[in-house]
């Protein structure tokens, strides 16, 4: 394709670009490590009287809006035997009837003041916790003033009206029903299993079909009267509205709500026991669409209190990181033992438990292949370490990331803060403020050494709490995986002999010789919108609109008429997938894999796609990167880049998934609706 041929190429540019950031400087640590973390200094936080939790802050994006939330620190794991479902049921019936709204009238009020119900007003019940969102305009007291009443409503209004929680089981149980699928029910294999002693393999929060249908207004009030109580409670507000006006809110409406008696049953904290011998879980169906092993390291969950925590919990993303990017560039050879590959370290269910956990997708019948080749590569970071080159590279990227929001810092959704908040109040973690981790980062980052970075596999690979699943399709021909096999891998793994990991890298410049520059042909303003056209000399249009949406950020589209349909048959499938080769491909000198390693510390993106209709390029880049998106952009016209090797490794990839796409009955209805069309 050729640049003449782009119609249009827009450019939404930020006018603060990026003078408001403060230089990376990267002094050395100063603060002492035993130092508390702070509480962000914009947010309000307090306990009313009888224990109900609050957080606010004000907020301008997205402007006359506000994000509420009631977060009940209650889930299924808290059900009797006899009330499995119900904190779920609860959550349900919460929009069937209170104290100030009957039946479905809260429902018509909040979709008449432009609150849709499922897209914005919402809420989601957990294994320990329930949490109701509501989203609200602000610029209207009384609206506020209902918003908090609702919540009020929430938190101890529910009427439970026999009519409705009868009218309400059938709703829930084509919840159930439609989640019925290869995924729930492998789950339902592999969940004893791997929680062997613990009540979450137990309590799964949507009930089972006989305790829905079971549901009575008793059993949901005796869990309401239980857990909804406000030592258990927290209300969240953020958004574009006086702090002060909604702190009076809050204590009007919730300070009358009694505390719990003295008589209210102890709030357990349920652990997932720990094991000496490996828990091996095998799950298979005929319908399910890929095979998969997950590699699960339990380990008490450690806090982030201080910023000696903090410094740790950067080690762990710059270890993660590393190892995510090694295993990416696996994946980009044919004969690759798992298609995908990832590590992470998440809270395993329980709050008191953490897991570390490799993770991969393989071809079918690979699953002890792939198992053998995730620890081997554990066990290089663990013998060798990594290299100086990869650990300089991550915490660029580690550094730009934190830059980049704290340019962003009054730009970010009040969702987000949600979030943040939700976890101070359910799991303590800390909230300190961009602008305190932006500084403390930038402090921390340089004194993080190869040495504690590399400490981590030895810390979180371990002979004991192994926990492996498994999950796969049932084929003709294809042999399930079987534990003594899976324990056979980890034997081979251990006693293999590993070499260290190599790279080369390239000091070339994106483009050796710089292009002969073009010019502008005619300028005009685009009324009403303060944007300007420009002809540019080659025939493209340009289009330049400057905005505030963004401190640090510049973003691209481009398109011209064309796209698939103008593909003859036989290059239809070729057409279709030319951008996703195109993009692993790389560009110019720069496979795929160096490309990246290349654009590390930098906030920038361009992708080539084709559409049925146009021939487009997306990309976006902080100001200071805009030179290294044109590059990118030219490159992607004059230097695309034929990469077989990586080609191959992506028809292995695709292979596996388009064999097995016709178990699943979703994929079938669909092109069947497709072809009938």
């Amino acid at each position: 394709m050729s640049l003449r041929a782009f119609t249009t190429l827009v450019l939404l540019a930020s006018t603060s670009l990026a003078a408001q950031i403060p230089a990376a400087n990267h002094p050395m640590a100063v603060t002492p490590l035993a130092t508390t973390l702070p509480v962000d200094p914009k947010l309000r936080v307090g306990v009313l009287p009888n224990g109900i939790h609050y957080y606010i802050r004000q907020n301008a994006k997205p402007e006359k809006r506000a994000e509420l939330r009631l977060v009940v620190n209650a889930g299924s794991v808290l059900e009797s035997p006899d009330q499995l479902g119900m904190a779920h049921m609860l959550e349900h019936t919460a929009f069937n009837g209170t104290t100030h709204f009957a039946k479905n009238d809260l429902i018509k009020y909040l979709e008449s003041i432009g609150v849709r119900f499922g897209a914005d007003l919402n809420a989601y019940t957990g294994f320990d916790e329930t949490v109701y969102i509501l989203p609200i305009p602000t610029d209207t007291a009384r609206i506020v003033n209902q918003a908090f009443t609702i919540l009020e409503d929430w938190a101890h209004g529910q009427t439970l009206d026999p009519t409705e929680v009868a009218n309400e089981r059938g709703v829930v149980r084509e919840e159930w029903r439609g989640g019925r699928g290869a995924g729930e029910r492998m789950l339902q294999q592999w969940l004893p299993v791997a929680f062997k002693g613990s009540r979450y393999a137990e309590r799964l929060p949507i009930g089972t079909e006989q305790s829905i249908m079971a549901a009575t207004p008793a059993k949901l009030r005796a869990f309401y009267s239980s857990w909804y109580r406000p030592d258990l409670m927290a209300v969240i507000a953020v958004g574009d509205f006086d702090p002060k006006a909604i702190e009076a809110q809050i204590r009007t409406h919730f300070s009358s709500i009694p505390a719990a008696k003295a008589t209210a049953p102890h709030r357990p904290v349920y652990d997932v026991p720990g094991n000496k011998l490996p828990l091996v879980a095998i799950a298979s169906d005929k319908e399910a669409t890929s095979s998969n092993v997950n590699l699960i390291y339990k380990m008490p969950a450690e806090a982030t209190h201080t910023v000696g925590d903090y410094r740790r919990d950067l080690i762990e993303r710059l270890y993660l990181q590393m190892l995510n990017e090694r295993f990416t560039e696996i994946t980009q050879k044919p004969d690759a033992p798992f298609l995908a590959a990832g590590a992470s370290k998440d809270a395993f269910f329980a709050r008191s438990t953490e897991a570390f956990t490799l993770e991969a997708n393989v071809k079918d019948g690979g699953i002890e292949a792939g198992t053998e080749a995730l620890i081997k590569e554990a066990r290089r970071v663990d013998q060798f370490g990594f290299l100086q080159s990869e650990l300089d590279r991550a915490r660029q990227n580690l550094l730009r990331s934190y830059e980049r929001s704290y340019a962003e810092r009054d730009k970010t959704q009040s969702g987000s803060f949600v979030q943040e908040y939700i976890g101070n109040y359910l799991h303590g973690e800390a909230i300190p403020g961009i602008e305190y981790e932006y500084r403390i980062a930038q402090e921390l980052a340089p004194t993080i050494t190869l040495a504690d970075v590399n400490q981590m596999a030895r810390k979180w690979i371990t002979d004991e709490n192994r926990v492996i699943i498994a999950m796969a399709p049932v084929k003709t021909g294809i042999a399930l995986p079987t534990r003594d096999g899976i324990l056979a891998a980890f034997t081979r793994a251990n006693n293999a002999q590993i070499a260290a990991w190599t790279e080369t890298l390239s000091n070339d410049a994106l483009i050796p010789t710089p292009p002969a520059a073009g010019h502008i042909v005619s300028s005009k303003p685009i009324p009403g919108i303060g944007g300007v056209e420009w002809k540019l000399s080659n025939g493209a249009r340009v289009i330049i609109k400057p905005t505030d949406f963004k401190a640090d950020e510049v973003v691209l589209s481009a398109y011209s008429p064309g796209g698939t349909s103008l593909a003859e048959d036989k290059d239809y499938m070729s057409a279709a997938l030319a951008s996703q080769v195109v993009g692993l491909g790389g560009i110019g000198s720069f496979n795929f894999i160096d490309l990246n390693k290349k654009l590390s510390g930098k906030a920038v993106r361009v992708s080539p796609s084709i559409t049925e209709t146009t021939e487009r390029l997306s990309g976006s880049g902080s100001p200071k990167d805009l030179e290294t998106m044109f590059q990118l952009i030219y490159l992607d016209f004059t230097a695309p880049r034929l990469d077989t090797v990586a080609f191959a490794a992506f028809k292995a990839q695709v292979g596996p998934f388009l064999a097995n796409r016709g178990a699943d009955p979703n994929s079938v209805f669909a092109d069947s609706l497709t072809a009938i069309m």
